[in-house]
């Protein structure tokens, strides 16, 4: 494949204009691929094929650390560095060649890597300000016994920790995070909402609530094969006191057999809107294995009531996503009114409810069309042609079909609501 581009590289300028490279090589058979690096690049990511990792480690482990020494010398201003396809495990050695690099400020590694490697990059000159990571600690490496970091760290601002949630309490008391506004945790491993708790007052103690900005987590699947509850309140009270959050995201996997219902109300939503005033964005949303339908409980549910608390209180929000949504509560003639009247619209650009419970008809979804578009005005655009193509009659279980096309109930939605608001603006056009 590299060898298509040799009719771009003219007298051994290579690809000299080239910022930005997503390449993906194969161990040892790197020379096609360092021939065309260009000193410019400021942007490489690598997906790394070792077709000889499943039983020739030692051959691996050598060969990443000879090319990132190659890359160091070659690329001296790259400055994000991502590194995918690391499967069979990552070494201290494989990767003390990172240390060489001056520019870095976004380093990200997709496999789980050793603390030493985290303290490696701690020790650097460099002026990281992001990092997405997921450091675990050995077998017999003691959690109370981490080693002293560098000072390499301190302009980090984003972290993104993919550990066991076990590890991140004492590897945020480790590291020296004083710059620190955005803290991701999504954990790779499956967990219990016990392991969530127990750490919550470890992260309260070492985060300043004024400078953590992010949180993000990913939970496996939760429970045995049968349905699991959780509510919202055993993931709102480990962040509650952090006040000045502008993203607060949940996602929880389900396969075939496993399934978390997710239990939010109007109250809950309010006691969010109460604890993170600044809040951008807020996700609790669930990854539904395609042969599931469950559904959540239509007294535990959010509802317009709780959107128009949403609209009044969350002013900067731009994404809402929930697991479910109660069609059941209709709209009160005067909700939205107050804000259509300041003349200052929502925010609002992605809404995405999930699955819908309670009385829902063609009707329903109506109703709740004409209060979204005037709670929030500004909700993403539906194209003409998604438009032409809607036939609620064929719409059912939250799905939709038509010419090949899947629309989820956030779609269908979104196209009443685009429906709606193409005929307010023609009568105001006339």
């Amino acid at each position: 494949m590299w060898l298509a581009f040799a009719p771009f590289s003219v007298e051994g300028t290579h690809l000299f204009c080239l910022k930005k490279l997503h390449a993906s090589i194969s161990l040892p058979n790197t020379a096609a691929f360092l021939f065309f690096l260009a000193p410019s690049i400021k942007n490489l990511t690598l997906d790394i094929c070792n077709p000889y990792n499943a039983h020739h480690d030692g051959y691996f482990n050598p060969s990443i650390h000879a090319l990132l020494q190659i890359l160091a010398v070659k690329l001296p201003d790259v400055s994000i560095l991502s590194l995918e396809g690391l499967r069979r495990g990552v070494y201290s050695d494989m990767l003390r060649p990172l240390s060489q690099f001056r520019s870095l400020t976004y380093v990200k590694i997709e496999e789980q890597i050793p603390i030493s490697i985290l303290q490696m990059l701690s020790m650097s000159e460099g002026h990281l300000h992001t990092l997405d990571i997921c450091p675990t600690f050995a077998d017999n490496e003691s959690q109370a016994a981490v080693g002293q970091f560098g000072t390499g760290l301190s302009s980090v601002s984003c972290l993104r920790l993919r550990s066991n949630i076990s590890d991140i309490a004492p590897l945020l008391r480790a590291m020296p995070l004083p710059a620190l506004e955005k803290l991701y945790i999504a954990p790779k491993s499956m967990y219990t909402l016990e392991g969530l708790r127990a750490a919550g007052p470890d992260m309260t103690s070492i985060i300043s609530p004024q400078v953590l900005l992010g949180v993000m987590l990913t939970f496996g699947i939760c429970g045995t094969a049968n349905t699991k509850k959780i509510h919202f309140q055993e993931l709102y009270e480990p962040f509650s006191t952090f006040n000045c959050l502008i993203s607060f995201s949940v996602t929880f996997a389900e396969d075939e057999i496993h399934n978390t219902v997710i239990n939010i109300c109007d109250a809950d939503l309010r006691s969010a809107i109460i604890a993170w005033p600044r809040l951008e964005e807020f996700e609790i949303s669930k990854r539904l294995h395609p042969n599931r339908y469950s559904g959540g409980d239509p007294s535990v549910t959010p509802t317009i009531s709780g959107l128009a608390d949403v609209a009044q209180g969350w002013c900067s929000l731009k994404t809402l996503i929930l697991p479910w949504f109660n069609t059941a509560v209709t709209a009160s003639p005067t909700m939205g009114a107050n804000r259509a009247i300041s003349g200052t619209p929502h925010p609002l650009r992605e809404l995405r409810l999930g699955r819908l419970v309670g009385a829902v008809s063609e009707w329903s979804i109506m109703k709740l069309a004409f209060t979204l578009d005037a709670l929030f005005p500004q909700l993403g655009a539906v194209s003409s042609e998604q438009l032409d193509t809607l036939d609620v009659a064929q719409w059912r279980q939250g799905r939709y079909l038509s010419e090949g096309l899947t629309y989820t109930t956030s779609d269908i939605i979104c196209m009443f609501v685009a429906a709606v608001r193409s005929g307010r603006t023609r009568s105001l056009d006339l």
